[in-house]
């Protein structure tokens, strides 16, 4: 039913007229890793999004990169119509090996947010370290104890045993989040890995240059992927700025914009946006899943999770979504 009533929403006339009471917008959207769960490139996620770039192009939208868009907004220009903002996340070698070919082939440019010391090969994001455990270890639950003093149990029986431990840690101090992993990787009875594991290898400066080359972009997204709200002042300054500056050393042509680390409403605050407002960073993204529209705030814009069905980027890719939010706003 949802498949019928959105490509009948999007023929010529339904089109037509939601377009003009959607008003103005813009869609940004955000990948991640194009890999299956023992880090093997996804042949179905991949065809997804081959299919997606298809249609975007078939039917003549039009792509810009983030700083393009941050640049418009200083001319005074209203958003572009037709038009959307593609951006990856955190800095995976399949990331520049696949996602990078793939989108410059329909002349799409990605905006990269990478951690720069997890190019600098100094670690892997808490995050995936996390998930390297729970992949590892061979107990049926964990218990631990979070960074603040909290008894949790963590439980591998769901299908994603990462999801409350990770809101959990998410929401903990996490200034030593990094010491704390010792006691995970203890409790769980995994041992450590000395280097990045290969599944989790990040992108190298040379392949970040090559993807600047294709016509991407490559910006700051934190040095260590910790959570900003998290962090003491001094913690998130560095953060923000030191990362921006590792690009400028290492990337010249690197793009002045940011991306908070998992980028919900809580995980930065007005501390963090005013560190990147006062910085030469254009402006920042979140992940709060809604189109861009005049008046939003651009040290905080909002971002869909890029689609793997054609359906669903057909629906936030136009005026649906954002007429689905207006209808919202007024009931509520």
């Amino acid at each position: 039913m949802k498949q019928q009533l959105v490509r009948w929403g999007m023929s010529p006339l339904p089109r037509w007229i939601g377009r003009r009471l959607a008003g103005s917008f813009l869609p940004i959207f955000m990948l991640h890793r194009c890999t299956d769960d023992s880090g093997r490139p996804d042949p179905r996620q991949i065809q997804a999004f081959r299919d997606c770039l298809s249609y975007f192009r078939q039917q003549g939208y039009q792509a810009i990169s983030l700083q393009q868009l941050f640049e418009s907004m200083d001319a005074g220009e209203p958003l572009p119509e037709r038009t959307a903002v593609f951006t990856v996340d955190d800095g995976f070698h399949d990331q520049a090996e696949i996602l990078g070919p793939l989108f410059a082939g329909f002349d799409i440019p990605l905006t990269y947010f990478v951690i720069t010391d997890f190019l600098e090969g100094k670690l892997l994001s808490w995050d995936d370290h996390l998930l390297y455990v729970l992949e590892h270890t061979n107990l049926e639950s964990i218990p631990v104890t979070l960074p603040n003093g909290q008894d949790f149990v963590i439980d591998l029986s769901p299908p994603k045993p990462h999801r409350p431990v990770r809101e959990a840690l998410k929401s903990a101090d996490q200034n030593r989040i990094y010491d704390w992993l010792d006691h995970l990787y203890d409790a769980a009875r995994v041992e450590r890995p000395e280097d990045i594991p290969d599944t989790y290898r990040p992108m190298n400066w040379q392949q970040a240059r090559a993807l600047i080359e294709q016509g991407h972009a490559i910006a700051p997204h934190t040095r260590s992927h910790r959570i900003l709200s998290q962090l003491s002042d001094e913690e998130a300054r560095q953060e923000i700025l030191g990362s921006w500056e590792d690009l400028q050393r290492k990337l010249p042509g690197c793009s002045p914009v940011f991306a908070y680390p998992t980028g919900r409403n809580t995980d930065f605050t007005p501390r963090d946006r005013k560190i990147v407002e006062d910085s030469p960073l254009l402006g920042a993204v979140s992940t709060e899943p809604n189109p861009v529209q005049p008046g939003d705030d651009r040290y905080a814009l909002p971002r869909f999770g890029m689609p793997t069905n054609l359906v669903d980027f057909m629906q936030y890719l136009d005026y649906i979504e954002v007429l689905k939010g207006k209808l919202r706003s007024l009931i509520n």
